[in-house]
Formats: structure tokens, C-alpha cells, sequence
């Protein structure tokens, strides 16, 4: 991978916690996708997902920005004004910053913050994609509460692995 700027690879801007929220230079971007998720006790799907993207497609300057909630050295037990410091971050970007949350929910957490972040997220005007793990522990009733939602805003299909989703996201630029 081609790095030009130390958060933009293959014209991918990468804005990553706890970097500075600057509205103004980040909503110049087209497509501001959260990755929304479990963090804690499962795999960095992050980074898996942003490798995905930013070689699956042949990206222009401006068009893409992805939202990492990882932090790199994430320590839980840091104290409370780091964890709301990162979850103020997070719903900054969340409800104010990104056009697009793409959730991944991983089978070793039932990831029952990102189950909220969903909740709200389906509740509203945003674009919404989602994947699960085949073996996520809640996949049968999170299919059929998605099956439920009317609203073209939320995609009726739940994709099962970080590729199918990135087929999913190409398919909105498109």
C-alpha cells in the first residue's frame, strides 16, 4: 500500500480515535463510513475491513473516508475521563459526521454497545449496512429484526464475512 499522508492510504482518508473532529475538512468527503462494532475481546476487524477497502477499488481524492472507533492502546481501565473522551468521539462521529455506519459484529462478544449504536442507527435517515460472523450468538434474531424495518436506508441484506460487506459498500459508490 501507498501511503501519501500518515492517515490517507490509496486516497482513503483514515481518521482514527482519538484524532481531532474537524467537521470542515471532513465532510469534504463523499462517503464517511463509521466502522461500527465490537472492540473489546474480539479481533481487530478494523483493520481487516480498511485493508479490504482500500485495495478493492480504484479510490479519488475525497471520495472516501473511513471512521475507526480503535483505539490503538485502549486501556478500559484507564479511568473515566478516557472512556468519555472515546465515547463522546464516537457519537460526534456517529450522528454527526458519518453518512454511512457499517456495523460487523463479530462471534466472540455479543457487542451489546454496537446493538444500541444499531438501534439508533436504524431509527434514523442514515445509510446502514451490516454484517455478522456466521456464528454470531444473536445472528437469527438480528436477521429477523432487520427483516422487519421498512426503510430504504437500511440494507435488507446481512452479509456474513468483512469481503461480502465491502461488496455491499462498493455497490453504494456505485
Amino acid at each position: 500500500m501507498t501511503s501519501t499522508t500518515p492517515n490517507t492510504i490509496q486516497n482513503v482518508r483514515i481518521f482514527t480515535s482519538p484524532e481531532k473532529v474537524d467537521r470542515e475538512e471532513l465532510e469534504q468527503y463523499q462517503l464517511r463510513v463509521f466502522l461500527a462494532g465490537g472492540i473489546s475481546n474480539c479481533p481487530d476487524w478494523q483493520q481487516d475491513i480498511i485493508d479490504l477497502i482500500v485495495n478493492c477499488h480504484d479510490w479519488r481524492p475525497k471520495q472516501l473516508l473511513l471512521i475507526n472507533p480503535r483505539l490503538a492502546n485502549f486501556d478500559p481501565t484507564a479511568g473515566p475521563e478516557v472512556i468519555q473522551n472515546q465515547v463522546k468521539w464516537e457519537f460526534d462521529c456517529l450522528n454527526h459526521i458519518a453518512n454511512l455506519h457499517l456495523f460487523w459484529f463479530p462471534k466472540e462478544t455479543m457487542c451489546p454497545i454496537t446493538l444500541y449504536e444499531l438501534g439508533r442507527s436504524v431509527s434514523s435517515d442514515i445509510s446502514v449496512l451490516v454484517g455478522t460472523h456466521p456464528e454470531y450468538q444473536r445472528l437469527t434474531t438480528m436477521k429477523q429484526q432487520l427483516q422487519l424495518i421498512d426503510s430504504p436506508s437500511v440494507s435488507d441484506e446481512m452479509c456474513h464475512s468483512l469481503q461480502e460487506l465491502v461488496q455491499q459498500l462498493l455497490r453504494k459508490v456505485q
